[in-house]
């Protein structure tokens, strides 16, 4: 079975990736309900990837890489974007958040919650059962960058703007 696979580098276009070393596969054999979702060296090259199916995103930081629950706090079905604009993401409320997921502003009543994450061998892995609630905001807030996040939604999983 293979994964919509939404990258965003450069240029943001919507992917579907069914075979090759970065593409992002059901683990139906393992039963600790890990979902292998791209190499390691991909995923720093892509910067952002969503992973519609499995509600989250996998984001390469400065120094890590995260993955995060696509949903917001406000209600189920709910989700929030990622704003290249604003280097970080954005939900229907107004909430917003940095790259890592902390809290920047808005409604929001914590950061975004964490899905866990492993590296083995170059693979990057999540458990998308493996959710760790964050139980606030982050200690101090990082600065807004302001900029604008208005627009569709395109690819799915990003905001487009302009």
């Amino acid at each position: 079975m293979s994964w919509t696979r939404v990258p965003f580098g450069n240029v943001v276009a919507a992917l579907v990736v069914v075979a090759g070393a970065a593409s992002c596969t059901k683990s139906d054999g393992g039963p600790d309900g890990w979902v292998e979702v791209g190499s390691e060296a991909a995923i720093r090259a892509e910067g952002v990837m969503y992973l519609a199916e499995l509600g989250a995103f996998v984001v390469a930081t400065d120094s890590s890489i995260v993955a995060l629950a696509d949903g917001t706090q406000h209600l189920d079905g709910e989700r929030v974007l990622y704003c290249a604009a604003r280097g970080g993401f954005v939900g229907p409320h107004a909430e917003s958040f940095d790259r890592q997921g902390r809290y920047v502003g808005g409604p929001a009543a914590s950061d975004m919650d964490l899905i866990a994450i492993r590296i083995e061998g170059g693979l990057v892995s999540i458990e998308p059962g493996g959710i760790t609630l964050t139980p606030g905001r982050s200690a101090g807030t990082v600065p807004s960058p302001g900029a604008s996040c208005d627009g569709s939604e395109d690819p799915p999983g990003f905001v487009r703007t302009g």
